[in-house]
């Protein structure tokens, strides 16, 4: 997997990567939050984003409604899981 090199770890000489099987909406809504345009955790009632219909409170990913809580590991691992495909630049 190319675009996986920059985020693994190396455990015991050997090589792994987290792997997501999600649906691309999810994709984009963390790749806005990563970016930060949109404020996480989430305080309106409803969020505007490019590419997706408006999304309810209710409809938000977990992660994106409470920020870290008390998985702030897993939480850094899905808000940064997008290094590989996103720059900081293309984020505007």
């Amino acid at each position: 997997m190319t675009y996986s090199s920059p985020v693994r770890a190396t455990w015991r000489a050997a090589t792994a990567v987290a792997f997501f099987m999600q649906p691309c909406a999810v994709n984009v809504v963390y790749g806005h939050g990563w970016c930060g345009q949109v404020r996480v955790p989430v305080e309106a009632s409803a969020v505007t984003l490019p590419g997706l219909p408006m999304l309810e409170l209710e409809g938000l990913l977990w992660f994106i409604k409470v920020g870290p809580g008390t998985h702030p590991v897993y939480f850094d691992l899905v808000m940064k899981h997008l290094t590989g495909w996103i720059s900081p630049m293309t984020c505007s």
